[in-house]
């Protein structure tokens, strides 16, 4: 709801002038409520005015990936990801959504390098082994497919409704056999 969002934005206006030690925390936050409000050239703006700071620069350019996504700009959001993940080498979530924006496109041996490239940072990423199972399933490779949605389920087995979806995959790979 508009409401909602507008409600959010101004309380995180506020909480920049009673938190200032909270500020790089409440800045974030304010891009995300600006995004999910649809609001995404304040997001951009405010992205922008962070992005020239040493410190926090893979934070703010994974920020302006999340906000190009949702503006429906994938080549921006794809170099945002990727320069975050440059930026910061342990920075996960960037090469995942990296990945995932590269497997909207259709382009799964892009997706895979950086999916892979994110479970070799965070063993334990399950939204990492899901996007490098689904895209292993599109190009056919098996075993492959199997072997990331199997590690999927053994990080992250209480998402039941992906978890149900990943298990029918996992039954079709195998009668494949």
């Amino acid at each position: 709801d508009r409401a909602d969002y507008a409600a959010s934005i101004y309380w995180y206006q506020q909480a920049l002038e009673r938190e200032p030690e909270q500020r790089d925390a409440v800045l974030v936050n304010l891009v995300s409520a600006y995004r999910t409000a649809g609001q995404y050239d304040r997001a951009r703006q405010l992205v922008g005015q962070h992005l020239g700071r040493a410190a926090g620069r893979a934070e703010w350019l994974y920020q302006l990936g999340l906000v190009e996504r949702a503006a429906g700009d994938r080549g921006a959001a794809v170099a945002a990801f990727v320069a975050a993940a440059q930026e910061d080498s342990s920075h996960y979530r960037a090469c995942a959504q990296a990945g995932e924006v590269l497997y909207e496109q259709g382009r799964y041996r892009e997706a895979v390098a950086h999916f892979f490239a994110a479970t070799r940072v965070n063993k334990s990423y399950s939204r990492a082994w899901y996007g490098l199972g689904k895209t292993h399933r599109m190009l056919g490779d098996r075993s492959a497919a199997l072997e990331a949605l199997h590690q999927f389920l053994h990080y992250w087995p209480q998402r039941e409704e992906r978890a149900l979806e990943v298990g029918r995959w996992i039954a079709e790979l195998e009668r494949a056999e």
